[in-house]
């Protein structure tokens, strides 16, 4: 069943019962004369009081229905509280209940959103299936996840793994997001256990920024993911057919070849824009002057991959040794030609040289791999 039948099948169903209590509820009501505008805030608070059941007392459904309805009468005698019983006696009662019960649901309803909303993301199984379950810790509770996506940095791969061999079923499919795979390949080979399947991957996609506050919906659309094959056929092509939900673009490569490709085209350019900035503070702080204010675009979009998370590229670097050490050479070699072009006021050379570089952007957009709008499609500041 896709989400989206899933998704409409579920809110009718809602729908449905919503709808069915509210005529209860408003016949009820109704029959002793009272216009109640509060259902709003009386299901809001029966739904966070299941919510608070099943989190911190008993998971059990008839335990967290049953508080869900205790819930709903409290709220419903708050109302009665607040509202009916101080007016039931004035003039235009109706009126005053109705206006009374509006207020009581919004201001409410607002503050229950308030309190709860942020911690309050999932309603438990109960109400619905929950796709998504955050643990604290990893024990027996990952011993029935279909796809185990390892999303740290690379230097916390080995200290995971043994939580792996305990507790995850074979029947379960390990990948991860690492950007260097012969350090990963190796680890995997001697530590993990036998009769796990661990399907590298590698999702060509990011920011400067890490978290999950800075998600971003179409993260991976049209980017590449590198996958490592794997014996497991049937594995890897789950592991692909999940890339591809994605949005990415699937494509294999050896282990050795990947990480010479991406220590030139990757690796090699965040070094380079640490450096850069690191140059820059270096030269602010002999000049005795503020220069990061006078910011260029070259080195204002420098300094957004050099925000990029530290942790992560000390591991990046240090796990792909050897081909960094090769591309810091060429590019050593290939400055002290750009340095002697100019000092020497080599004309032809030096544009030669930029000439050719500016192919290589217009072979990125043709590849769809950014786009042709000048600065980025950058909005102005």
């Amino acid at each position: 069943m896709s989400d989206i039948v899933f998704i409409l099948i579920n809110g009718i169903t809602v729908a449905c019962i919503y709808g069915l209590v509210a005529v209860a509820v408003s016949i009820t009501w109704s029959a002793l004369g009272l216009l109640n505008l509060s259902y709003g805030f009386i299901f809001s608070f029966a739904g966070y009081g299941a919510w608070l059941a099943q989190r911190y007392w008993w998971e059990n459904p008839t335990f967290v229905l049953f508080m869900g309805i205790i819930a709903g009468i409290i709220g419903g005698i708050i109302v009665c509280l607040l509202i009916f019983i101080p007016v039931h006696d004035k003039p235009n009662f109706t009126l005053r209940g109705m206006i009374g019960t509006l207020a009581v649901s919004l201001i409410g309803g607002q503050i229950l959103l308030q309190y709860f909303g942020p911690r309050a993301k999932l309603l438990p199984e109960f109400f619905g299936y929950s796709k998504i379950k955050i643990l604290d810790k990893l024990d027996k509770r990952i011993s029935d996840v279909d796809l185990v996506i390892l999303c740290t940095p690379m230097s916390e791969y080995e200290s995971i793994i043994p939580y792996l061999n305990k507790f995850l079923d074979k029947k379960s499919i390990i990948t991860d997001v690492g950007s260097t795979k012969q350090n990963v390949l190796r680890l995997k080979n001697k530590k993990l256990n036998k009769s796990l399947d661990w399907i590298l991957s590698h999702p060509i996609s990011g920011s400067e920024v890490s978290g999950p506050k800075f998600g971003n919906k179409n993260l991976f659309k049209n980017k590449w993911c590198i996958i490592i094959n794997d014996k497991n056929k049937k594995k890897v092509k789950k592991v692909v057919r999940f890339w591809k939900k994605l949005g990415s673009n699937v494509i294999f490569m050896d282990p050795i070849e990947h990480d010479k490709i991406f220590a030139i085209t990757s690796h090699l350019p965040h070094l380079i824009a640490y450096n850069l900035i690191k140059t820059a503070q270096d030269f602010q702080k002999k000049q005795k002057k503020n220069i990061i204010k006078f910011s260029a675009g070259g080195l204002r979009d420098f300094s957004r991959t050099a925000a990029s998370n530290e942790i992560m590229w000390r591991d990046v670097f240090f796990n792909n040794k050897g081909n960094m050490i090769n591309t810091i050479n060429m590019f050593i070699k290939n400055l002290k030609v750009f340095k002697k072009n100019i000092k020497n006021s080599e004309d032809k050379n030096l544009r030669r040289v930029l000439i050719r570089s500016k192919k290589a952007r217009k072979q990125i957009i043709q590849l769809k791999q950014d786009i042709s709008k000048p600065d980025f499609g950058r909005e102005e500041i």
